[in-house]
C-alpha cells in the first residue's frame, strides 16, 4: 500500500542517507535537539522527492500519525480508511506530475527555442545547443574515452544543482557514462575546450527527472563544461 510504502521509505532514509549539503551547514538556533531535527529534516526531504508539497499536510495530524506509529500503537483509523487514503494520495500524486511533466516540457521548449536565437549558440539536429566559451587545441575523446571535466550545472531558471568547480575537484567518467547530451557535445570538444551546454530534456532525464529531486522531470538543463583532459 502506498501509505505503507512511503513510511518505510522515510524512515531507511533515516538510516542509509547521509545528511544533506542543506544540513551541513550550521544548525539553526531554535534547534533545541540536533538529533530529532535531522529526523524531521530528512523525512521531509525524502517527502518532498516523492512529490509531496507542504500544503498537503495537516501538521498536527502528521505528528499524531508519527507518534502513533513509532509507539508501536494500533492507527486510529480503519484498514479500509487508510486504504481510501492511499488512493487519493496516489491520485493526488500522479495528477501533480502529470502536470509537471508538461509544465516543464513547455518551459524547457520555450526556453530553447529563444536559446537558439542567440548570438553564438549553435543548434545540431539532435536539438543541442552550444556556445563556446574558451576554445582548446588539445585531442577530441571517442565515445568509450574517459575524461576528466569541471563543470556546473543549472537548471533554466538559473538554480545551481550541481558543480565540480565550487567542489574544487574535477569529475572524471566515461563519455558514454554519462546522459546523452553530454557524450555527444564531448565528441565534439577538444581538451581545453570550455563550452555551455543548453540541453532538451530528452537528452538529458527526461520524464523521469534527475537524481535526488532536484532535476524535475522534462527538464532543461544548462551545462558549463571544461574539458580538461582525456584519461584513457
Amino acid at each position: 500500500m502506498l501509505y505503507r510504502f512511503l513510511t518505510t521509505l522515510s524512515l531507511l532514509s533515516l538510516i542509509v542517507q547521509p545528511m544533506t549539503s542543506n544540513a551541513q551547514e550550521a544548525v539553526p538556533a531554535a534547534v533545541t535537539s540536533p538529533e530529532s531535527y535531522l529526523i524531521g529534516f530528512n523525512v521531509g526531504s525524502d517527502l518532498s522527492s516523492s512529490g509531496f508539497e507542504e500544503k498537503d499536510f495537516v501538521i498536527e495530524q502528521f505528528i499524531l500519525g508519527l507518534k502513533t506509529a513509532i509507539a508501536k500503537k494500533d492507527a486510529a483509523m480503519t484498514e479500509a480508511e487508510m486504504q481510501g487514503a492511499s488512493t487519493a494520495i496516489g491520485t493526488k500524486l500522479r495528477a501533480r506530475a502529470e502536470e509537471m511533466l508538461k509544465v516543464n516540457a513547455e518551459k524547457g521548449k520555450s526556453y530553447l527555442a529563444d536559446n537558439a536565437k542567440k548570438d553564438g549558440v549553435q543548434t545540431l539536429k539532435s536539438g543541442l545547443q552550444y556556445k563556446v566559451i574558451a576554445k582548446g587545441s588539445g585531442k577530441s575523446p571517442g565515445e568509450t574515452s574517459t575524461v576528466r571535466v569541471h563543470y556546473e550545472g543549472k537548471l533554466i531558471n538559473g538554480t545551481v544543482f550541481d558543480s565540480s568547480i565550487k567542489r574544487g575537484q574535477p569529475a572524471e567518467f566515461p563519455v558514454n557514462g554519462v546522459i546523452k547530451g553530454w557524450t555527444e557535445a564531448l565528441q565534439r570538444m577538444v581538451v581545453g575546450d570550455k563550452w555551455q551546454l543548453f540541453i532538451p530534456s530528452n537528452l538529458a532525464y527526461g520524464e523521469r527527472g534527475g537524481p535526488g529531486g532536484s532535476i524535475g522531470p522534462n527538464e532543461a538543463l544548462i551545462f558549463e563544461v571544461e574539458l580538461l583532459d582525456i584519461v584513457k
